[in-house]
């Protein structure tokens, strides 16, 4: 039943491609939400809280490059691809606009709202981290890589299947991240060594929701550890709020659409009546 409704949403929505190639699919009417997922997903992955949220928004779920049915640009870096993320949030309308973003995707268009912070009126982060995802000195990445060379289907597998305990999640996760192209992986890996979210944070003037689940917020932390532990003890405490969804873990929008989608509309309200009431 829940494919049928997946498959259904999607006959029903409109495929789009924005100017610059990164393919996309909107639904809906209301405030847009432009979702965009994490390293080795696709846009489909977001359905189970998209179906909470149609009721009240317009939503376009966005294939990171590479990703998906999105072109790689040639050459490529994370400051490209946040460029082509940009021309997606260009196409919307700015003053009813909240982008929604997991992990890598999220980096990503924390550089897109750096450069152009009028295109939304706020970001939900989920698991966002602003420390560098790798900390590998320069004379040993050569060798990383050739690690990587040697044994790909391994590297993505113990990658992926880290992620979560579940077995049923480890098995989907690494088949999801398998259907991104090898070079594609590599050329992500090789821009995020030297990418240090901290500093492009800091000059973020759009406000943002940081959502933790269970995989990085365990019993044993409070919200002080979660903020050092991810970085944002950098950043003003009133640069960002932080909100924790329990019983998940890396599949949120699969495992808790409900919690997940309650606290985008709740942010997405919020910034939304800010914006209107600044404008009066």
């Amino acid at each position: 039943m829940k494919h049928w409704m997946a498959a259904l949403l999607l006959v029903a929505s409109t495929a789009w491609a924005a100017p610059a190639g990164l393919k996309s699919t909107a639904m809906g009417r209301g405030p847009t939400l432009v979702m965009i997922h994490n390293l080795g997903g696709n846009r489909s992955m977001w359905m189970p809280t998209v179906r909470k949220l149609l009721p009240n928004y317009r939503v376009v779920l966005v294939d990171l490059p590479g990703h998906g049915d999105s072109p790689m640009p040639d050459p490529f870096t994370l400051q490209a691809g946040a460029a082509l993320i940009d021309q997606v949030l260009a196409e919307q309308k700015p003053d009813s606009t909240v982008v929604v973003a997991q992990g890598m995707g999220a980096q990503m268009a924390l550089l897109a709202l750096e450069q152009h912070p009028e295109r939304a009126r706020g970001l939900v982060a989920i698991e966002m981290s602003l420390k560098k995802p790798f900390n590998i000195p320069d004379q040993q990445r050569e060798a990383f890589f050739s690690m990587i060379d040697k044994d790909y289907d391994t590297f993505i597998k113990n990658t992926y299947t880290a992620l979560t305990g579940d077995s049923a999640q480890r098995v989907a996760l690494h088949v999801m991240a398998a259907q991104v192209p090898a070079p594609v992986m590599k050329s992500y890996l090789r821009d995020m060594m030297s990418f240090d979210p901290t500093e492009k944070a800091k000059n973020v003037k759009t406000p943002l929701l940081l959502l933790i689940t269970d995989r990085i917020w365990s019993v044993d932390r409070d919200s002080t550890a979660i903020v050092n532990l991810q970085g944002y003890d950098a950043l003003p405490a009133s640069k960002f709020a932080l909100r924790h969804i329990r019983d998940c873990g890396i599949l949120v929008a699969t495992e808790q659409p409900d919690s997940l989608a309650a606290q985008i509309g709740a942010f997405s309200r919020q910034v939304l009546a800010t914006k209107a009431s600044a404008s009066k």
